[in-house]
């Protein structure tokens, strides 16, 4: 089966693009500097590109390399040596990335391509895909549907995207879970053969009026570092469904090396489809108790998670990473998730693909195309060894 890749780029010429400007931290506002002051801390930190006069375009930080870069390819030329001295096996990704985004072009029959134009150059993705999957093929539709959504901020579409697939809060549901009491009255957590297991080995994470999970840490759980990536398994079952899908997860992370389990603490947490989540420190450790679950839940309808990788043919067990802690700073206050990355590239993406494409399906393709060079399978969902925010820190995770 063909595979989608990115291209080797080290026999074209780039220039930087005019669609970007870059702008020192010594030479922003005061107000711009107060907002990146976590940027220019970082002694790598050189300022930020940032769009001129296209609001589509969204502004990135910029390192000293990518300065020296975007100096260098001023004028056309090959890739500068320490690009791929720096970067090696990513080298590719992070240019294709570069040109899909606008920041750079890359020279083809003596024409500069950049963004939509130049995504057949950068990725190699066969004409028909691999087989879809149910989530793979509910992440499609939610990108096409996302293409004609009246919505020109990259971050509302994030979320729109993210919350593709709840269910609406009907009736219905209102009345019968009208507070966060009946919330935990529903899921059952004070009976069933799973209850006493919670008391045991487990700590429960402070239930406050405003916290959106219901949560509990392993005693046993290994100890986890800011170099750590976390690997989760969601568990996503039709809504009626949720207590016996819960009372399987407590019983499988028991008996797996599971080191956090969480489930919505609110009506329109149990609405959303990644209601349920076990975390854990290795990919194996997740397959073991994906099995397990597997077998507990065979007969369980599944609600789908569009935006990760499937582990059941029916879109009941998925999975992701979320990134070591190490990648952020202290300043951030929202750690950003591995769904929550995949839906800020592809909104990115879908708008700047409205500024060129000629039809929803170019649209989709160019932003399935952004997410490879991000290494992310488009096929699957599943992030890859070229995994950029992991610095190829991923473990072997099959084919």
């Amino acid at each position: 089966m063909n595979q989608p890749t990115v291209r080797d780029l080290r026999e074209h010429r780039f220039q930087a693009t005019t669609a970007y400007e870059l702008a020192p931290f010594e030479r922003l506002s005061l107000a711009e500097q107060n907002a990146l002051s976590a940027l220019a801390r970082d002694p790598d930190g050189f300022g930020i590109l940032r769009p001129c006069g296209n609001n589509r375009l969204r502004a990135k930080s910029a390192s000293r390399d990518l300065a020296l870069l975007w100096y260098t390819l001023q004028t056309p030329g090959p890739l500068p040596r320490f690009v791929t001295d720096r970067l090696g096996g990513l080298s590719h990704q992070i240019i294709g990335a570069l040109v899909l985004d606008g920041v750079l072009a890359i020279e083809a029959d003596g024409v500069l391509l950049t963004g939509q134009a130049a995504s057949a150059l950068i990725c190699g993705r066969p004409e028909e895909g691999s087989a879809q999957g149910t989530l793979a093929a509910l992440s499609r539709r939610a990108l096409a549907a996302g293409v004609s959504v009246e919505m020109q901020d990259a971050g509302a579409l994030s979320s729109w995207l993210y919350q593709y697939n709840q269910v609406p809060a009907s009736l219905r549901w209102r009345r019968l879970l009208p507070h966060r009491s009946a919330v935990r009255e529903f899921l059952g957590l004070s009976r069933g053969v799973a209850a006493p297991i919670l008391h045991k080995g487990w700590k429960a994470l402070a239930d406050t009026p405003d916290a959106h999970w219901i949560g509990w840490h392993s005693h046993q759980s290994p100890h986890k570092t800011n170099h750590s990536l976390t690997y989760k398994l969601y568990v996503s079952p039709a809504c009626d469904h949720i207590q016996d899908a819960l009372q399987a997860a407590i019983l499988a992370a028991a008996r797996s090396r599971a080191f956090h389990l969480k489930v919505g603490a609110t009506l329109s947490g149990l609405l959303r489809p990644d209601k349920l989540v076990l975390y854990f420190s290795s990919f194996a450790d997740l397959q073991e108790a994906a099995a397990e679950l597997l077998e507990r839940l065979e007969s369980c309808p599944a609600h789908g998670i569009p935006f990760t990788a499937e582990i059941s043919k029916t879109g009941l067990l998925s999975w992701g990473i979320d990134p070591p802690a190490e990648l952020f700073s202290d300043a951030e206050a929202v750690r950003e998730s591995f769904r929550s990355r995949v839906t800020n590239k592809l909104a990115a993406s879908l708008l700047i693909a409205r500024r060129s494409a000629n039809s929803c399906e170019a649209a989709v393709s160019f932003a399935l195309d952004r997410l490879l060079v991000e290494g992310i399978d488009p096929d699957t969902f599943a992030p890859t060894r070229g995994l950029i925010w992991t610095e190829e820190r991923i473990e072997a995770i099959g084919a």
